[in-house]
């Protein structure tokens, strides 16, 4: 895939959902910066896009991550990126919660392209 970690098979160009562990999101606002950025742009091409966070909100706002990214600075440019690239970050508490909102919204945009591709 182009942009993102799970699509469906032939809707490539449609959905993508990019999933991360904390640590993971954390290099990407840091030294990934340029490179994570340039995967928000394409994902505006997409009907549906959006970061899945394997943590909750609350480990990101607290900096309970390895790096000494400023917790503030970190709020903040998921705010910017939400804003700018219109890509929305789920946080989901942990890695199994992540992975169900992840196959849900995959489940849930088939079924509405389904319905669609009907009518």
């Amino acid at each position: 895939m182009r942009t993102g970690d799970y699509s469906i098979q032939g809707y490539e160009d449609m959905i993508g959902l990019e999933r991360k562990s904390l640590d993971d999101l954390i290099a990407c606002l840091g030294k990934q910066r340029s490179r994570f950025e340039r995967e928000l742009v394409r994902a505006r091409d997409f009907q549906y896009s959006a970061v899945i966070v394997e943590a909750p909100y609350s480990a990101l706002a607290a900096g309970m991550y390895r790096s000494k990214l400023n917790p503030n600075s970190a709020v903040e440019s998921i705010s910017a990126f939400e804003i700018r690239y219109g890509v929305p970050f789920l946080f989901c508490g942990n890695r199994t919660l992540a992975a169900r909102k992840c196959e849900s919204l995959l489940r849930k945009f088939w079924r509405e392209q389904m319905l669609k591709e009907a009518s």
